[in-house]
């Protein structure tokens, strides 16, 4: 086991020398040579991390163990590919979610780089955009409120049905009360329908036929 300065605990099994790599101490110029850098990279690491057997200085050379920085190089690069697998899955979800795509569509789509999705997102976007401009995507804010408003008049314009009818056509008491509890069901089916059908607004919220805010449908 190797402990790093930040803590890390490396387990160096896990990360064994190549075959027919001797597990010595090297100086700066060597242990850059060994690993295929230039010494500014081996000091780089250093400041990264990479552990040090000896610190040099007072005319004293750094010493490095080859097994700790091959296993800090290793610790360090399979992080550095955890890191950018994560990415190009996060870039895929926003890419999904752009082109509203679900799981089983975007399969086809698994193997575009961050860069090639971006890309598509962008496309997408400026299609959408050229799209609301021409009058065929509507925003779903704007569809929303007109649908509310519609809510609001279409269930005034029924509830007041039963006394229009009374005045008009000379309906009995019993008869507009009648009329009355049908469009109060005919209320109650339609809120029932609505949500079942249509997604909730924002914060969980939405807009009921008598025009009030609850927190969920009628």
């Amino acid at each position: 086991m190797l402990t790093l300065a930040d803590g890390t605990v490396l387990n160096l099994a896990r990360y064994p020398l190549p075959d027919d790599v001797p597990d010595v101490l090297l100086n700066r110029g060597q242990i850059a040579e060994a690993m295929g850098v230039t010494e500014p990279t081996i000091t780089a690491w250093v400041k990264d991390g990479m552990p040090v057997a000896t610190k040099g200085g007072n005319g004293q050379a750094y010493e490095f163990r080859t097994s700790h920085c091959w296993a800090w190089r290793m610790h360090k690069t399979a992080e550095e590919r955890a890191a950018q697998d994560t990415a190009n899955q996060a870039a895929a979800q926003m890419r999904m979610a752009f082109a509203n795509l679900d799981p089983d569509q975007a399969g086809a789509e698994a193997g575009l780089t961050p860069k090639q999705i971006a890309e598509m997102a962008d496309a997408d976007y400026r299609r959408s955009r050229a799209a609301e401009m021409r009058g065929e995507l509507v925003r779903v804010d704007r569809v929303r409120a007109l649908q509310e408003q519609q809510m609001i008049d279409f269930r005034q314009a029924l509830m007041t049905l039963p006394d229009f009818a009374e005045q008009e056509f000379g309906l009995t008491p019993a008869q507009a009360k009648k009329l009355q509890d049908r469009c109060e069901s005919a209320l109650e089916e339609l809120s029932l329908t609505l949500r079942r059908l249509l997604p909730e607004t924002s914060g969980g919220q939405a807009m009921s036929l008598d025009g009030a805010r609850q927190d969920a449908f009628i």
